[in-house]
């Protein structure tokens, strides 16, 4: 299992006429398909941490957009450490 950091549009079935992105930590399984997301925190031991992770920010806005309930319709199948 891998993970970075992806824009995802989040879609709420309720209300799929409204468009929400956020920058999410996506996770992928064994087969290299996102499986998974949480919203990330800003946060580190140092300032050099938090520097590397608006830095991986900026790199996710350069792929592709995910979609919510598109893009993560896959099992989790990778093994758990």
């Amino acid at each position: 299992m891998y993970w970075n950091h992806r824009v995802v549009q989040i879609v709420d079935p309720k209300f799929p006429e409204e468009v929400f992105f956020e920058v999410q930590e996506v996770y992928y399984n064994d087969k290299d398909q996102p499986c998974g997301y949480c919203d990330p925190c800003v946060g580190g031991e140092n300032l050099d941490e938090i520097k590397l992770q608006i830095e991986r920010f900026a790199e996710c806005l350069n792929k592709p957009i995910l979609i919510s309930n598109v893009d993560f319709n896959h099992e989790y199948d990778a093994e758990v450490v």
